[in-house]
């Protein structure tokens, strides 16, 4: 699968920081906070701030995210809930 790629593989750990709300994996090639994670039905994942961008990118699954754009005073609520 991975024949004639060459120099496009790099090898690199996995962090492992599951837990009870699905797994979470931390990738440490460069990236600077680079997480993939699940979330199992009815746990919370986040209900933190964050000083920087971040891009979500949703894989699959139903569910609900609510998620807070901007700061106190110019905040954009986007709710999303549906069947991916």
């Amino acid at each position: 699968m991975l024949k004639g790629l060459g120099d496009m593989v790099i090898p690199f750990a996995i962090k492992d920081n599951s837990d009870n709300r699905g797994f979470s994996f931390s990738l440490d090639a460069g990236l600077n906070n680079f997480h993939i994670v699940s979330i199992r039905p009815g746990k919370i994942r986040g209900d933190h701030l964050h000083d920087h961008n971040e891009v979500v990118i949703v894989l699959g699954g139903k569910g609900m995210a609510k998620i807070d754009i901007g700061d106190d005073q110019n905040k954009e609520t986007l709710i999303v809930n549906n069947d991916f």
